[in-house]
């Protein structure tokens, strides 16, 4: 079966002849371009997916990166917050426990109107009426020399507590938890921070103040 192009190539006209041969050029520069775009497109579009394929697995690696890196900064950022935090010191610590006197002696009651003096003195925390007023009282008692103690610590003067203190620290004082406490804080306020750290370690887990004490000696 003769084709368009060959009947115009088989007649005798020179102008149909150039003309045939003129489409049929066309017709293949035609059908070769658009291999050849068809090749480049495809080439293209190969090579992007490639590309994006190596952009997310570059990714994967990255994102993990990011994650672990948030956390050490959180972990850090955590650890200097908790050491940064405040502390609470000995002098916070002395005021923070300021004891009420009950009105009944801790042990064998005293009638002597100058205990009731000081009792008033002391709850009023006029500490240096108190330190006055449990010094003219009866100090064979411990309670006297406690609370005595106590009015010396309070106002600062923790020489004189300690001097009342140290009379205190037999096992078998009625006072003898308190004193372990504050007797070691007031040797601590007082500059002899080694005397006032060995006995605050006396205190057991089951006395009073023991976590406190725990505090401050791991300091």
């Amino acid at each position: 079966m003769m084709t368009d192009f060959d009947k115009l190539i088989q007649s005798g006209s020179e102008d149909q002849s150039e003309l045939a041969l003129n489409k049929g050029i066309r017709t293949l520069m035609d059908q070769q371009l658009r291999h050849e775009l068809d090749k480049e497109l495809k080439s293209h579009l190969h090579q992007a997916g490639s590309s994006s394929q190596a952009v997310v697995r570059k990714m994967f690696p990255i994102k993990w990166l990011s994650i672990a890196a948030s956390f050490v900064v959180l972990a850090i950022a955590t650890f200097w917050w908790l050491n940064q935090a405040p502390s609470v010191s000995p002098q916070q610590y002395a005021m923070a426990d300021v004891i009420k006197h009950p009105g009944l002696t801790k042990g064998q009651e005293n009638p002597d109107a100058k205990r009731a003096e000081a009792i008033t003195a002391f709850n009023a925390q006029n500490w240096q009426a108190a330190a006055t007023a449990w010094s003219a009282a009866d100090l064979k008692a411990e309670e006297s020399r406690y609370y005595l103690a106590l009015s010396y610590f309070y106002a600062g003067s923790y020489a004189n507590a300690n001097t009342q203190f140290v009379t205190l620290t037999s096992a078998n004082s009625v006072y003898s938890q308190e004193v372990k406490w504050f007797y070691g804080l007031s040797l601590i306020l007082n500059g002899e921070k080694d005397r006032g750290n060995a006995l605050l370690a006396t205190i057991k887990k089951d006395e009073w103040h023991y976590q406190e004490a725990q505090s401050l000696l791991s300091k």
